[in-house]
């Protein structure tokens, strides 16, 4: 087990200085640099000169990649060119509030997605399972930015049942989750859709399993086969589903804290991008990767805890 947790770990930090070093050297690539937009394109080339010696730009490329990386690893990402802040300090403010909105999102994909899927697999009739995958095309199809804005038209402007995006200052749990209802709304469609996919067609295959039979040929009623003996065992691919999903949803974040004005990481790194925030850019990157490379994780260690019988690649 140990030798596994260690393979898993050192490849996925490949991974995220694998990503880190592309983004790293992208952004280097494109015209410009930061001197230049902190000083602007008409600034005497001597004051260009001296802050792109002070940051490190006149150095080697893979040094400088060497440098962010070890900065990084203390929470030092360097200061944003727009906001004139510690970088780490503005992720700080705004991670927490995109990790919130994905796991309301995911919380909400699985509370509509299990159940829907456990109730279109045990009935033997059509209409369940052309309901469920009519809804199911559906929420794999719809666009999050068009879902996005019809809920806030409808359920914000319409019936002012919710606000209509995240300007409002968060005071209590409460204002949070309503700032955050309609975007997790939003985020959980799909993955709704998806997990009702895979929950009806586990929960099939389970009930054909040799086992189920001789529960059912014991007496045992539908409702203890299927919730005692077939939900259990069907539920291990939905583990592995469930961090794929959140791993989206963090991904996910980007567009739809743009639709409804969430100040969280998605829509910084949005800023980021638009204003060619360099050091923001590559800590938000940075932080995406490692969030999205933590869940995957986590996901490995649960299903090999959940099924020892792993192939161990």
């Amino acid at each position: 087990m140990a030798a596994y947790v260690l393979r898993r770990f050192l490849s996925l930090l490949g991974s995220v200085l694998l990503i880190t070093a592309v983004t790293f050297l992208v952004l280097r690539a494109l015209p410009g640099n930061p001197a230049e937009l902190m000083l602007g394109m008409d600034a005497p080339p001597g004051a260009l000169q001296a802050l792109s010696r002070h940051l490190g730009l006149d150095l080697p490329l893979p040094v400088q990649y060497l440098s962010w990386l070890a900065g990084a690893v203390h929470g030092d990402f360097g200061r944003s060119l727009l906001f004139q802040l510690p970088v780490g300090t503005l992720i700080a403010q705004r991670l927490p509030i995109t990790l919130a909105l994905a796991l309301l999102a995911l919380l909400l994909g699985l509370a509509a997605g299990i159940p829907l899927g456990v109730w279109a697999a045990s009935r033997r009739s059509p209409l369940p399972s052309a309901v469920t995958a009519v809804f199911a095309q559906a929420g794999l199809a719809v666009p999050s930015f068009w879902l996005g804005t019809m809920l806030a038209l409808v359920f914000a402007l319409d019936l002012r049942l919710l606000p209509p995006d995240g300007v409002a200052p968060f005071r209590t749990p409460l204002a949070l989750l309503a700032h955050l209802l309609l975007p997790a709304v939003t985020l959980a469609v799909p993955q709704a859709a998806s997990t009702l996919r895979l929950v009806r067609a586990s929960v099939l295959e389970t009930l054909e399993r040799d086992f189920v039979r001789t529960a059912q040929a014991k007496g045992l009623g539908q409702g203890a086969v299927l919730y005692r003996h077939a939900l259990p065992n069907a539920m291990a691919p939905v583990a592995t589903l469930i961090g794929m999903h959140l791993g989206a949803l963090i991904a996910g974040t980007i567009i739809v804290e743009n639709v409804f004005s969430i100040p969280g990481l998605g829509s910084l790194v949005v800023q980021a991008v638009a204003a060619r925030d360099v050091p923001l850019v590559e800590a938000c990157v940075a932080v995406f990767a490692t969030c999205v490379v933590a869940v995957n994780f986590l996901v490995d260690l649960t299903y090999r805890l959940w099924d020892p019988k792993v192939v161990e690649a």
